[in-house]
């Protein structure tokens, strides 16, 4: 796998490499945002949970996600 100075070199000599890779990240980025809005609610419930007792199975992450924890 190429370092960072590799990759910043690339980019600075294909500018057309830079923009395709910031129009990917800018898609993925976009595609996050609307996955976190999409579950806002499991996600406060689940850092909600994550306060009140530090650990939370995996039984009761799949729980939350299927909307039969209150």
């Amino acid at each position: 796998m190429p370092d960072a100075a590799d990759v910043t070199a690339l980019l600075a000599e294909e500018p057309d490499v830079a923009r395709r890779v910031a129009e990917m990240l800018d898609v993925a980025c976009a595609q996050a945002r609307a996955v976190v809005r999409r579950h806002a609610g499991v996600i406060r419930r689940l850092a909600e949970l994550l306060v009140d007792r530090e650990i939370v199975s995996g039984a009761k992450v799949e729980a939350l996600m299927a909307g039969k924890v209150p």
